[in-house]
């Protein structure tokens, strides 16, 4: 056998080398293009791996009994179209909500939604006018939330004359300024995509891996779970926290409805304040005006409320694999801090998801290498 020279090493590996080297560079030039629109495309890969279980599954199982006349390719497309459609109509809720609490006639939300659409300049005024008096009479309720009225009507009348989504988009795609609408427009339409390919790309990974075709479902079913738990144990208990809370203000001391409602979901999402924050102010408020009977009642109400709530969501995630812990409560804890501080409000989607991917591979794949007990 000949002694292999070192120019013979270098022949052999320098094509491997170049290739490398290549491939390094394709990827560094992908990043590069990819680092403008990092954030709307995160916040809609999360979106998407949030509300896929939820959402867009359900809606599957349904068009595959249903539009048997389409292929599969087909048929996930109308269905991500569909889920696209179903979260934008769940986004825009909340405008609805206010719109039909505050007009005195709520057969007019349409009209000011088909003018907003429209980008007539009277309702775009009537709209930021709302808000900003919604914002007031929040602040009369709640004087330490970190909100100014005029900044609010504002950022209203901007967002709402500036959106033109296609102006918006290419002036984001010029000059790299196209602001919320622009960047919110992307997002919704990386989400439908995520929905219609996402599935297929991750199935594509997941046959590099070491895995079963068995332990692949198995690990799927997981996700879903820990999607379940987490919508059960953050968005759902928020919400309905939220319902609760409305209510009871509005039939014991006639408190806004949606005000309350808003309030609450919200601060209900955030560690360290917590549902306090909600009923302490209101029913200080009752008692210095001397109402000292309905302030007792509400919060004996909110209290009871939010332990029924508490209560529910464990009996709700007793069939689900990843159960709730006090270190899974931390780290959904610690996740919505500094998703908040990373991400701004796009905190809310992004952090609880890194969260779930890390739990949720971490108890699937370690067991595996002999790390922790298989379960």
């Amino acid at each position: 056998m000949t002694e292999r020279t070192p120019q013979d090493v270098l022949r052999d590996w320098l094509p491997h080398a170049l290739m490398l080297a290549l491939l390094a560079l394709s990827g560094w030039l992908l990043a590069r293009v990819f680092a403008p629109i990092s954030d709307p495309v995160l916040l809609a890969a999360a979106l998407a791996a949030l509300t896929y279980p939820i959402l867009f599954e359900p809606l599957n199982h349904l068009a595959r009994r249903r539009l048997t006349f389409l292929d599969d390719a087909w048929r996930r497309t109308v269905v991500a179209a569909i889920a696209t459609l179903a979260f934008i109509l769940i986004l825009v809720s909340p405008l609805v909500l206010m719109l039909l609490t505050t007009l005195e006639h709520p057969g007019d939300a349409f009209t000011v939604l088909y003018g907003l659409a429209r980008r007539d300049p009277e309702r775009i005024q009537q709209v930021a006018i709302m808000g900003e008096e919604r914002v007031q009479a929040m602040l009369a309720l709640y004087p330490k939330i970190p909100l100014q009225p005029g900044e609010v009507r504002a950022f209203l009348e901007q967002q709402l004359t500036r959106s033109d989504v296609g102006r918006t988009f290419l002036d984001f795609l010029l000059h790299g300024t196209g602001g919320f609408i622009a960047q919110l427009a992307l997002a919704l339409t990386s989400l439908f995509y995520f929905y219609d390919f996402g599935p297929r790309v991750v199935s594509s990974l997941l046959a590099y891996t070491p895995l079963t075709p068995h332990q692949r479902v198995l690990l799927r079913r997981r996700f879903q779970s820990a999607i379940y738990r987490l919508m059960t144990d953050t968005l759902g208990t928020a919400l309905l926290k939220g319902l609760c809370m409305g209510a009871i203000a509005w039939i014991i001391a006639d408190f806004n409805f949606f005000i309350v409602v808003a309030v609450t979901t919200f601060i209900s999402l955030l560690p360290v304040i917590g549902f306090t924050f909600v009923w302490l102010p209101l029913a200080s408020l009752l008692w210095a005006q001397q109402h000292r009977v309905d302030a007792i009642c509400l919060a004996t109400a909110a209290l009871a409320s939010s332990w029924l709530v508490h209560h529910l969501g464990e009996r709700l995630t007793l069939s689900l694999d990843h159960r709730r812990t006090v270190w899974l409560s931390f780290l959904l804890f610690l996740s919505l801090i500094g998703g908040l501080i990373a991400f701004g409000v796009k905190g809310f989607v992004v952090g609880p998801m890194a969260v779930v991917f890390v739990v949720v591979l971490g108890s699937f794949w370690l067991p595996l290498y002999g790390i922790g007990d298989v379960q």
